[in-house]
């Protein structure tokens, strides 16, 4: 990478026993990662060196209002709903800096399950819960769970016999 950054060529053993291939004029090279941070912190982090060959681009947060459809529940208020329960748990995990990332495939698995028939608390389980939980806290469970409680209105109490939430 860092010779096709920095000088646009690349040293290809294996090809025709070896040959310097050198990239078009045009030829653009996008990379793509999740930041470094805590709540990434089980992904790599990235090379210093890779990263000063490059122009970064922070993307951010998508606002629910632009991707109508990826929050369709088939029901006005339960995509009310999951707009504002994606909204809350992305401010809270921001303030309170939690290792937990809420991404939109997350959402868009949640309104795939709640539209085939699922019910809220079995989509936000496998939809965001499973994946959350793997890193979160005892106290980030908790937020996370009182969060869907106001959000959708959810009575949620703890299984003993279970790590996740039941509602």
């Amino acid at each position: 990478m860092h010779e096709l950054l920095d000088n646009r060529r690349i040293f290809i053993k294996d090809a025709k026993g070896g040959e310097i291939i050198n990239l078009h004029k045009d030829c653009r090279l996008i990379l793509a990662c999740n930041p470094n941070g805590a709540k990434y912190s089980g992904t790599n982090k990235v090379n210093v060196a890779l990263v000063d060959r490059c122009a970064v681009v922070n993307v951010p947060d998508l606002n629910p209002n632009d991707f109508k459809e990826l929050f369709n529940c088939n029901d006005a208020e339960t995509t009310k709903a999951l707009k504002k329960f994606y909204a809350e748990v992305k401010r809270v995990i921001s303030a309170q800096n939690l290792r937990v990332a809420f991404s939109i495939r997350a959402v868009k698995r949640i309104a795939e399950a709640i539209r085939n028939g699922d019910t809220v608390a079995d989509s936000l389980s496998y939809g965001f819960y499973n994946s959350a939980y793997v890193t979160a806290s005892d106290r980030e469970r908790d937020a996370l769970e009182q969060i869907a409680k106001v959000c959708f209105g959810l009575t949620v109490y703890k299984d003993t016999n279970k790590d996740q939430p039941n509602y």
